[in-house]
């Protein structure tokens, strides 16, 4: 007999992270996001206000915006990441470049830690 398959419903999320305002292939390599592609989902919006829709409706555990992106549309981006709980970072020429993979991957179990405890007081 053929071998039987079935479906789960069961579904692991991966951590997600946003990118606002960068291009593929422009994200700093300390990031160290080919490292994490297989654990790590990464989305991608070109201009700050459809990206706090997305915000609030992906959910992201981290948000990393480009150094472009104006004060007043920053604010914003806040804002909606203040709602779901998500750090943000915003590149400039003051960010220490060599540390970002370290800031990234803290970022990310600190957000998914939050998360959980979150989830278990509700």
């Amino acid at each position: 007999m053929g071998q039987v398959g079935y479906q789960s419903d069961v579904q692991v999320r991966r951590p997600c992270l946003l990118l606002i305002g960068i291009e593929p292939g422009e994200e700093p390599a300390e990031l160290g996001i080919r490292e994490l592609a297989g654990a790590l989902r990464v989305l991608r919006v070109r201009y700050p206000i459809p990206a706090c829709q997305r915000i609030r409706i992906v959910r992201p555990h981290v948000i990393i915006v480009d150094r472009t992106v104006r004060a007043w549309s920053l604010a914003a981006i806040e804002q909606a990441a203040k709602e779901v709980g998500a750090p943000i970072l915003q590149l400039g020429p003051l960010v220490c470049r060599e540390v970002l993979g370290k800031w990234l991957r803290h970022a990310l179990e600190a957000s998914l830690a939050s998360r959980a405890a979150r989830e278990q007081s509700a």
